[in-house]
């Protein structure tokens, strides 16, 4: 997240870069590139279905020629090595991901000064300070000397360390197990050839005879893959993969752009709700409600409301409000309100 909003300088004439990190959610653009990646291995295109076929037309032909306990055995057998090839193409995907992150200073009080300030809630609130000429500089007590030293940077990742010797920023594909072609080409066929293999199960649940116990056992044991493929592996590869294609030079410049006009829009709302709320506040305590309500009466009451809402609703309403208070003092007063639509 730090290298996609915040890269390298070296990288930045080469990637696209995120303008208002402020506004950027990188989970939603991680959900958004998700989508797209799932979008991809449920269309098949023509050339999966060709290669497929041609691929798997001779050993069709041969088990149509076996007795059913073998052809229930080598159906067993592929939909194993389909589970194995997942978990190989999965620790591919995790060393890939690794060679092309970032590393962080051993010193872990490094590590906190170089991720101060960066969350999306403190890049909102610095807004304000720099709208105000302040210094949003934060001070970190108990960190010993490292405050003195120089403030490091993030080590570029172990593919950018060597030059001469890795990929250039147009063919990053270089001293990586898998290049990210062969990755979205390799989740095609793997995800095509799961579900060939369920649904000669299915199938085989109206034409098949139970009668023989190996039989049997081996058509059981074929559908115990299923499970283990599809709520074990085939997440953990989507999510790593999903990784893999949002880093260094894969950034998706059209998905950037939606989640960034998302985060405005939400940004616009979450300001509705503020003046709301502030409005509502200021007309309780004044008894300017109709009907007349005691003030405090009415605080305590909806302070009881919003302790009886959901965990993530109540994170999500008091993120409004701390996200403007810049002062921490409790309380969003005008001057804060203003300076969110000058920010803006």
């Amino acid at each position: 997240r730090h290298e996609f909003l915040f890269p390298r300088r070296e990288n930045r004439r080469f990637e696209t870069r995120v303008r208002d990190p402020a506004v950027f959610g990188f989970d939603d653009y991680l959900r958004d590139r998700l989508g797209s990646i799932v979008t991809s291995l449920v269309e098949i295109d023509i050339s999966t279905w060709a290669i497929t076929t041609i691929a798997l037309a001779p050993f069709l032909i041969f088990l149509a020629k076996v007795d059913p306990v073998q052809r229930q055995a080598a159906h067993c057998i592929m939909a194993w090595s389909l589970a194995g090839f997942g978990v190989v193409f999965t620790i591919l995907l995790e060393e890939d991901t690794w060679k092309l992150t970032p590393q962080v200073p051993e010193d872990a009080r490094q590590m906190l000064r170089i991720f101060a300030n960066t969350s999306q809630q403190m890049l909102r609130r610095n807004s304000q300070y720099r709208v105000n000429g302040q210094d949003s500089r934060a001070s970190f007590p108990g960190l010993g000397d490292a405050e003195i030293l120089p403030k490091q940077k993030l080590i570029p990742p172990p593919y950018f360390q060597k030059p001469g010797e890795h990929g250039n920023h147009i063919d990053d594909n270089k001293q990586v197990y898998v290049s990210s072609r062969a990755c979205e080409q390799s989740m095609r066929f793997l995800a095509f050839l799961q579900a060939i293999c369920a649904t000669a199960l299915i199938l085989g649940l109206f034409s098949l005879t139970f009668t023989d116990p190996a039989f049997t056992a081996l058509y059981v044991l074929t559908w115990a893959e299923w499970p283990v493929m599809g709520f074990v592996i085939i997440p953990q590869i989507l999510r790593r993969l999903t990784i893999r294609q949002s880093i260094e030079t894969k950034k998706d410049l059209k998905a950037i752009v939606r989640v960034t006009l998302e985060g405005t829009d939400c940004l616009i709302g979450d300001i509705l709700i503020l003046v709301r709320l502030v409005g509502l506040a200021r007309r309780a305590s004044e008894g300017q409600l109709s009907p007349p309500h005691d003030a405090n009466k009415t605080v305590t009451k909806w302070g009881q409301k919003f302790l009886e809402l959901p965990e993530q609703k109540r994170f999500d309403l008091w993120s409004i409000f701390s996200m403007w208070d810049a002062n921490n003092s409790g309380q969003v007063n005008p001057r804060e309100l203003s300076q969110t639509f000058v920010i803006m």
